[in-house]
């Protein structure tokens, strides 16, 4: 029983001890148990709160962002219509200039015969001219000119006499 002593002693000292620290203890644990709590019931109600602001932010953000996919789209297809409203524009001021350059290339080409056609004619009247010159000096004979000037003036003589 020797042992048994040994251990009793030391086991009431260390019942006194945990009954002593309780007494003590226990206002002080029982408020920091009740402040641990309300330390925790205000974190999940503070978190339910910010869980909330960011879902309504979340829901603000994707309602935004729809919005915008939708701006983009509108904002592309008028770019779309106004690109081919360009293309129609600038096709058509092309065509008209296409046929303004062919209409004035075929009046410019039509003064250039017609100037040819002119230079020709003067050409071959100049040729003729002189080849009758030179028919008319080798079978032209002194008595034929005569006749010719008689002619000639006895048309200016009666030129003269019925133009009064």
């Amino acid at each position: 029983m020797h042992g048994l002593e040994t251990l009793i002693a030391p086991l009431v000292n260390l019942l006194v001890l945990i009954g002593l620290m309780f007494f003590l203890m226990r206002k002080s644990v029982s408020e920091n148990l009740q402040q641990r709590k309300k330390d925790i019931e205000e974190n999940l109600k503070q978190s339910e709160e910010l869980r909330m602001q960011a879902e309504t932010r979340l829901s603000e953000v994707e309602t935004k962002l729809h919005m915008l996919e939708k701006e983009v789209e509108e904002i592309f297809q008028r770019a779309k219509l106004e690109g081919e409203k360009q293309k129609q524009t600038i096709v058509a001021r092309a065509t008209t200039q296409a046929a303004q350059i062919i209409e004035n290339a075929q009046r410019a080409a039509e003064r250039e015969k017609q100037f040819a056609s002119r230079e020709l004619q003067k050409q071959l009247l100049s040729k003729a001219i002189e080849k009758s010159k030179v028919e008319l000096k080798k079978t032209f004979t002194e008595q034929d000119h005569k006749q010719f000037v008689d002619h000639f003036v006895s048309n200016i003589e009666e030129y003269q006499h019925g133009s009064r």
